[in-house]
């Protein structure tokens, strides 16, 4: 691998600039993997978080190799006219739509879980709780996957600021 790419300010630039962009994208990740792993009996909590962490760092980058030929993918495959509005839809506009969908459906279906879990908890029903709770390998999984969602925003952002995987993948 040729490292001389650092020996440029771009690159450095790029490199500063996605850690902060990383940051503030960040936050809804951090929240869902909370809420995710509170779902974990509270003795496989803390091993929950950092596999998810871990599993959710390797299918970012994962996402970002195949990032690039996403971003390339905009030669609509249908059109839709409406006659005062016309609108051709790309493969990148399609996997954009789908995650957002998902997303939504995603955090509708957590906001009613987390809201059924705060009804339980004022009743004191430990057998109610026991029923929202998931597995570690459920976590772990719903962790990846929702990470991939989440940072379609932040890798498509990464993928237009930086020439370099290498950078996008350190940030």
């Amino acid at each position: 691998m040729d490292l001389s790419i650092f020996a440029s300010p771009e690159a450095w630039i790029s490199l500063v600039t996605l850690i902060f962009l990383e940051i503030v994208l960040g936050v809804d990740n951090i929240v869902f993997i909370s809420i995710t792993s509170n779902r974990l009996p509270e003795e496989k909590q803390h091993i929950g978080r950092k596999l998810g962490l871990a599993g959710a760092m390797l299918s970012r980058c994962i996402f970002l190799c195949f990032a690039s030929y996403l971003v390339h993918m905009v030669a609509p495959l249908f059109t839709i006219d409406l006659g005062f509005f016309a609108h051709g839809f790309s493969v990148r506009d399609i996997v954009l739509l789908l995650g957002g969908a998902y997303l939504i459906y995603k955090g509708i279906d957590e906001l009613r879980d987390v809201l059924a879990l705060t009804e339980e908890k004022a009743s004191h029903s430990e057998e109610h709780k026991a029923k929202h709770q998931i597995g570690l390998g459920q976590a772990i999984g719903t962790i990846m996957v929702m990470d991939i969602v989440f940072s379609i925003d932040s890798v498509i952002t990464a993928v237009g600021l930086a020439n370099y995987l290498i950078i996008m993948i350190l940030a």
